[in-house]
Formats: structure tokens, C-alpha cells, sequence
């Protein structure tokens, strides 16, 4: 799976190609899992400006979001040591009445004992 491998720039295109399609002819559009699955395999290569980018297309959007996508965000915010952007996404779970799940404070912990 592109996700696995860090293959980015495949997600990437695969995942405008979907965008195109859905534009073109009515065909699917993306939806959250295809947005998490995608934000999630950003995450794993680092690429956290494009993770910051896509949610945004997800709030003008105005889509449902749920806990795996921030945890999946608050994890790679934590991979990059990034504890601002980390609480920001922790604000937005508050203002949007997303549950913390054990693995929510897992990732919390992990951040803060990364921290430099």
C-alpha cells in the first residue's frame, strides 16, 4: 500500500486523480476515510504542510470529522516534535466534541517526552 511504503507523491496523485474524476463526471469524491487514509500516509513521510493543507480543504468542506483523523494528525505533529501545531489539533477535538481515546493520550505522552 502507498501508505506503508512513504510513496507521497503516488498518494498524492492517485488522490487528485479521484478529485479530477469526481469533478468530471460525478464519480466518487473523496470522503473521510480516503482523507484520513491519505493524511495518514503524509504524516509517515513528514509531509505536514500538505496534512495542514488537506484539513483545511476538510473544514471548507465542512465535513464530519472523527478521532482517527486527529490522531492520526496529532501523531505526526508529534513524530515532527511540533507541540504547537499538536495543541492547535487539540483545540479543534475540543471545539468539535471529538472524544480522547486512550490513544490520543498515548500520543500526548510521547510528545512531551520527545520534547527538546
Amino acid at each position: 500500500c502507498c501508505a506503508q511504503c512513504s510513496q507521497t507523491e503516488k498518494m498524492i496523485q492517485i488522490f487528485e486523480e479521484l478529485v479530477e474524476k469526481s469533478k468530471e463526471n460525478g464519480a466518487a469524491q473523496p470522503d473521510l476515510i480516503t482523507y484520513t487514509t491519505l493524511i495518514k500516509g503524509l504524516c509517515k513521510g513528514g509531509q505536514m504542510d500538505k496534512v495542514i493543507q488537506l484539513y483545511g480543504e476538510m473544514k471548507e468542506k465542512h465535513m464530519v470529522m472523527d478521532e482517527v483523523l486527529f490522531n492520526s494528525m496529532l501523531n505526526g505533529f508529534a513524530k515532527t516534535s511540533n507541540i504547537e501545531k499538536a495543541m492547535e489539533i487539540m483545540e479543534e477535538m475540543q471545539k468539535l466534541h471529538i472524544p480522547k481515546s486512550n490513544y490520543t493520550y498515548t500520543i500526548l505522552i510521547g510528545l512531551y517526552s520527545n520534547a527538546k
